[in-house]
C-alpha cells in the first residue's frame, strides 16, 4: 500500500514502480518451490528404499522361523500347554494310582502262601475224630468206675474189652488213611497274576507320563521361543507401519507442495488507482449482534457443563443410593510434588486413612478367609494404584507379609513407583519363563514385595482369565499373608473382573465427581457378579476436611 497526503504523486508513483522486482520476488519463490518439491521426492524415494529393506527382513523373519503369525501361535501354543498340563496332571494321577495298586498287589500276594496241604480220605478223618472221642469217653467211664470196683471185676473188664477194640480200630484206621500233600495253591495263582497285571499297568503308566512329560516341556520350549520371537516380529511390523504412514504423509506433502507451485503468483501488484487513507468508524449493529451469539453459545455451554457435572457421582452418599456399597475410607488429595508412597506413615496424618481402609478389611476378613484382593477404579487415573501401594505398607505395618502385583498389563506404573525392575513379572510367569522367586523384588518396606507387570503377552486379557492366573494367585498365597493385585479400570475391559473372580475379594477406587452415575453403577455391578466379596468402595482425592485430618 502507497500513502500520500497528494493523490496526483501517489498516482505517479503507481505508474513509475519498475518491473524488475516483481519478476526477481516471481525467480526467487519458484525456485524455492523447486527445491522443496526435490527434497520431498528425496525423502520419499528414501522411505520407500527403507520400507522394501524392512518388508524383505520380515520375509527372512517368517522363513527362518517357520512362523506365519508369532502372535496367534503364541495363543494356539498357550491353549496347546494349558491342555498339555491338564493331561500330565492325569497322567502323574493315573502313574500314582497304579504305583498304589501295584503296591497293594504286591502286599496281598506276600499274604498268601504259594502252596497249600490237600487231605485225602476226608470222610475217614471223620471218622478217625470220632472214635478218638469215643475211645477218651471210655476211659473216662473206666476210671469213674475204679472208683466203685476193682480192676479184676466184670463191669471194669468189660470197659478194658471195648476199649482194646476201639484202640485196635483206631490204629488200623490210621495205617488207611494217605499222608497229606502239598499242592499249588490257586488263590496265589491268582493274586501273582493280579500283581504281574498291576506291573503291566504301572510301567504303561509310567512311559505314558514321561512322553507327555516330554511334550510338555518342548511346547514350553517353543513356547519361551516365540515369546522372544513375538517381539523381534512386533518391532519389524512396527517399522513398516512407521515407515507407510512416512510415506503416506509424504506423499500429502508433495500433494500440496505441487497445488501451491501451480498457484504461485507474483507477489507484487501494480498499483493502478491509490486514494488518501480514510478514517472508519465501528458498526454497532454488527458488534451487538455478534456479542448475542457469544453469549448465548456461552449460556448453552454453561447449561451442558451444569448438566454434565449433575450426571456425575459428586457425594458419598450418591454413590452409596445408588449401589448400597459402604464406604471403606476417605482418602485425602496430596500434592502433586510429593511422591505418591507415603514414605513416613508413622508421622504423616494422610497415611491415618490406609490404616482405616486396612482395618475396615480386616473386619471383612475375620468373617471370610481373605487372602487376595484386587484393587481397580470405574475409570482411568481416579489413583488405584497409589492407594494400592500405601495400602500395602499399612498390611506390612500390621505384621503381615505381603505382595503387590501390577496386573495392570496395560499401563504398568508400580515398577515406576517403587524403583523396581520391570522384568520380569507376571507376564513372564503367566508365559512360564519365569518361577515365583524370579519376580518377588524386595522393596525398602521390610516385609514388602512387589511383582511388576514384566514381559507383556500379546494376548494379556486372555491368559488374565485363564486357569494359570489361578495358579499364579494359589502359588504366591503361600509366599505371603495378603495379595494386593493393582488391576486396570472396570468401564469398557474384561482384566478386573477376570482377576475379581479369581481372588478372595475386591474394592473399587472412586473419585468424587471423576464418573458418572451410569459408569459407576455399571461397574459395581460388574464387580459384584464377578467377585465372591465386593467389600465396598474407598473415596480417593477427597478433601482435608472431608477425610477429618488433623496435624500431629
Amino acid at each position: 500500500m502507497i500513502e500520500g497526503t497528494k493523490s496526483e504523486q501517489v498516482e505517479q508513483l503507481a505508474k513509475t514502480y519498475p518491473d524488475v522486482f516483481k519478476n526477481y520476488a516471481d525467480r526467487i519463490r519458484n525456485d524455492a518451490a523447486e527445491r522443496a518439491e526435490q527434497f520431498v521426492q528425496g525423502r520419499i524415494a528414501e522411505e520407500q528404499t527403507a520400507l522394501k529393506n524392512v518388508e524383505a527382513e520380515y520375509t527372512n523373519f517368517k522363513n527362518s522361523n517357520q512362523v506365519v503369525d508369532s502372535a496367534a501361535e503364541v495363543q494356539v501354543r498357550l491353549n496347546l500347554v494349558s491342555d498339555s498340563e491338564q493331561r500330565l496332571t492325569e497322567a502323574r494321577a493315573a502313574y500314582g494310582a497304579a504305583v498304589a495298586a501295584s503296591e497293594q498287589s504286591r502286599r496281598d500276594l506276600s499274604s498268601i502262601p504259594e502252596v497249600r496241604d490237600q487231605i485225602n480220605d476226608q470222610s475217614n478223618e471223620l471218622v478217625l475224630i470220632e472214635n478218638r472221642q469215643q475211645l477218651n469217653n471210655l476211659q473216662i467211664s473206666r476210671d469213674q468206675l475204679l472208683e466203685i470196683y476193682l480192676p479184676s471185676s466184670k463191669p471194669v473188664k468189660e470197659l478194658d474189652r471195648q476199649i482194646a477194640t476201639k484202640r485196635q480200630f483206631i490204629t488200623e484206621l490210621e495205617k488207611s488213611l494217605r499222608p497229606n500233600i502239598k499242592i499249588n495253591n490257586p488263590q496265589y495263582d491268582i493274586a501273582k497274576r493280579a500283581y504281574s497285571d498291576s506291573l503291566v499297568n504301572r510301567d504303561a503308566a509310567s512311559s505314558r507320563l514321561q512322553a507327555i512329560e516330554q511334550q510338555n516341556s518342548a511346547l514350553k520350549q517353543r513356547l519361551n521361543s516365540l515369546a522372544n520371537l513375538t517381539a523381534v516380529q512386533r518391532e519389524i511390523e512396527r517399522k513398516i507401519a512407521l515407515h507407510s504412514q512416512s510415506i503416506q504423509s509424504m506423499n500429502e506433502l508433495l500433494d500440496r507442495v505441487r497445488l501451491r507451485n501451480n498457484s504461485i503468483k507474483s507477489s507484487t501488484v501494480t498499483l493502478t488507482r491509490a486514494v488518501n487513507a480514510q478514517q472508519s468508524q465501528p458498526n454497532w449493529l454488527i458488534n451487538m449482534t455478534v456479542a448475542t451469539l457469544i453469549g448465548l453459545a456461552l449460556a448453552v455451554a454453561f447449561a451442558l457443563l451444569r448438566d454434565s457435572s449433575q450426571d456425575r457421582v459428586n457425594t458419598r452418599e450418591e454413590a452409596f443410593l445408588l449401589t448400597g456399597l459402604s464406604p471403606l475410607a476417605n482418602i485425602p488429595e496430596r500434592s502433586r510434588s510429593k511422591h505418591p508412597i507415603i514414605t513416613n506413615p508413622q508421622n504423616n496424618a494422610a497415611f491415618e486413612s490406609y490404616r482405616v481402609l486396612r482395618s475396615n478389611i480386616a473386619v471383612y476378613a475375620r468373617e471370610s478367609n481373605i487372602r487376595s484382593l484386587v484393587v481397580t477404579s470405574t475409570l482411568r487415573k481416579e489413583g488405584k494404584s497409589v492407594v494400592a501401594s500405601n495400602l500395602a505398607i499399612a498390611c506390612v505395618l500390621n505384621g503381615q507379609r505381603t505382595i503387590l502385583i501390577d496386573a495392570n498389563m496395560r499401563h504398568p506404573s508400580l515398577h515406576t513407583m517403587f524403583g523396581s525392575a520391570d522384568k520380569p513379572g507376571l507376564g513372564d510367569l503367566l508365559l512360564g519363563t519365569a518361577t515365583v522367586n524370579d519376580v518377588m523384588q524386595a522393596t525398602t518396606v521390610e516385609g514388602l514385595y512387589v511383582v511388576t507387570a514384566g514381559t507383556i503377552p500379546a494376548n494379556a486379557t486372555e491368559v488374565i482369565g485363564s486357569p494359570r492366573m489361578q495358579e499364579i494367585i494359589n502359588l504366591l498365597s503361600q509366599e505371603a499373608d495378603m495379595l494386593i493385585i493393582d488391576a486396570p479400570h472396570v468401564a469398557g475391559l474384561a482384566d478386573a473382573p477376570s482377576l475379581a473372580s479369581v481372588t478372595d475379594a475386591a474394592i473399587l477406587i472412586a473419585q468424587v465427581g471423576k464418573a458418572s452415575k451410569a459408569e459407576f453403577k455399571e461397574a459395581t455391578g460388574i464387580l459384584k457378579a464377578s467377585s465372591p466379596n465386593l467389600l465396598g468402595v474407598a473415596f480417593n482425592r477427597v478433601s482435608a476436611k472431608q477425610a477429618h485430618l488433623t496435624k500431629n
